[in-house]
């Protein structure tokens, strides 16, 4: 069973700033960093990126499997 998971936010000049506790708060849980108050980035320990990437199936597989496969798509032409 895995430990709770704790988030935080910090501005970017606050990550800029103090690395170090970003870097702590990171080992448990996601950090959000934002520009202009809107999210812009996330950090994650190398670990807990891998679990996430390898949960993840690729973008092909999601489709198929998904309602998106029933849906007529034609793509527009770039032919002018």
């Amino acid at each position: 069973m895995r430990a709770a998971v704790t988030t935080k936010t910090m501005t970017c000049e606050e990550f800029e700033e103090d690395l170090e506790r970003a870097r702590n708060a990171a080992a448990n849980g996601p950090v959000f960093i934002t520009e202009c108050g809107e999210d812009a980035f996330v950090l994650l320990t190398l670990n807990e990126y891998r679990r996430i990437g390898s949960d993840c199936e690729g973008i092909t597989e999601l489709l198929a499997e998904s309602e998106a496969a029933e849906l007529d798509f034609e793509p527009p032409s770039i032919d002018g």
